[in-house]
């Protein structure tokens, strides 16, 4: 058996096991149709973090990459 390369795949596994503590959830802004408003969420892993009404798809739109924007900026990371 050649030894390195089960060190090499030890190491990469505990690499990985690493980057997973560290790893960022991933936040999602989506946009629906609610009548006559739009509505806006920002969520992760679908867990709803914030959401809001906008008369407007476009402004909805804006609300939410907004929101996400802001809660990013803020050091948002659960």
């Amino acid at each position: 058996l050649w030894r390195p390369v089960r060190l090499a795949k030890s190491r990469f596994r505990a690499q990985v096991r690493e980057m997973e503590k560290h790893r960022s959830r991933m936040l999602e802004v989506s946009v629906t149709h609610q009548p006559p408003r739009w509505q806006w969420e920002v969520t992760s892993n679908g867990e709803m973090i914030a959401n809001g009404f906008e008369d407007g798809q476009v402004e909805a739109r804006f609300e939410g990459y907004n929101t996400m924007f802001l809660l990013l900026a803020a050091g948002w990371n659960t």
